[in-house]
């Protein structure tokens, strides 16, 4: 797989996942380590976090884990609570161990 990357920010975030894609199909044959959960969590943290910047959006990592903490279970999570939840799904749902 020959490595090119442009300077669009779009298409280095892009290329950064066909890259980590190998390594994550790697994690997810093997065994689930008891930190599993954690790891899927951050990634969908720092996931949100470059979409909603991506997108336009003010919220970084710290405002996504505060407003994810601080919202009560019914409440709307707003936007940026949207967009952590798709990512969350996401990675849950590939990393799933059934």
């Amino acid at each position: 797989m020959p490595l090119e990357f442009d300077d669009d920010l779009a298409c280095a975030v892009f290329d950064a996942g066909r890259l980590l894609q190998p390594i994550a199909a790697i994690v997810g044959a093997a065994a689930p380590a008891p930190h599993t959960g954690l790891w899927i969590d951050r990634l969908a943290v720092r996931s949100a976090a470059v979409s909603l910047r991506l997108a336009g959006r003010p919220e970084d990592v710290t405002a996504l884990r505060d407003a994810d903490l601080l919202t009560r279970p019914g409440d709307d999570p707003g936007p940026a609570g949207h967009v952590l939840g798709f990512w969350r799904r996401h990675h849950q749902g590939r990393h799933r161990q059934d």
